[in-house]
């Protein structure tokens, strides 16, 4: 196989990789929202001994948050790597096998700080808010008084909400600092 054949099937390869993350993502996504549906189904109407299965949720939100972020920073990595490794060498064969590509496009470049941020900010709120709402659920029966499981379990959640904050964060900083050295397509000669 030649090196040309190599490069299409790598690029092939790595935009099938970078579709099925997301829908990997977003399926992680769906399904955490579905858990946080699920235990404020329960715990709303069945007093403060189900009120304390919201403690679940931070714990549940660090998972998704670290799972979601990793995704996330794959498939930017993915893109980055059609758009700085591949891209250039089609450009470079003779002839050229250079064709525009959504990855280094201008009409993506427009978009992708908004993106970034976008995602960043959906991301957390969707994971972030709901862990806070379980743990400020259960505020009133924390008694650092007395240590006991209940108080162990809320300071834990806090720190996993705290912990996917940050996970959430990095990822965030990741997909904004890969794509900004990105040689973009520039704009056809006229």
């Amino acid at each position: 196989m030649s090196a040309a054949d190599s490069a299409r099937v790598y690029y092939t390869s790595a935009r099938t990789e970078l579709i099925e993350r997301i829908k990997l993502r977003d399926g992680v996504l769906v399904l955490y929202l579905a858990a946080v549906g699920a235990l404020f189904g329960i715990a709303v109407g069945g007093g403060v001994e189900k009120q304390k299965l919201l403690l679940l949720l931070p714990f549940l939100a660090f998972g998704a948050a670290v799972i979601i972020s990793q995704h996330t920073s794959v498939i930017g990595a993915l893109a980055s790597y059609c758009v700085t490794e591949l891209a250039p060498f089609l450009r470079g064969l003779a002839p050229s096998e250079d064709a525009p590509q959504w990855d280094d496009s201008r009409a993506l470049a427009q978009y992708q700080h908004a993106a970034v941020h976008l995602r960043t900010w959906g991301h957390g709120v969707m994971i972030i808010i709901p862990a806070v709402i379980a743990l400020s659920f259960n505020w009133d029966n924390v008694s650092f008084s007395a240590l006991n499981a209940f108080v162990i379990m809320w300071v834990a959640g806090v720190l996993m909400l705290v912990l996917a904050g940050f996970v959430i964060w990095r990822a965030h900083v990741t997909r904004t600092t890969l794509f900004s050295d990105t040689p973009w397509r520039s704009p056809p000669d006229t």
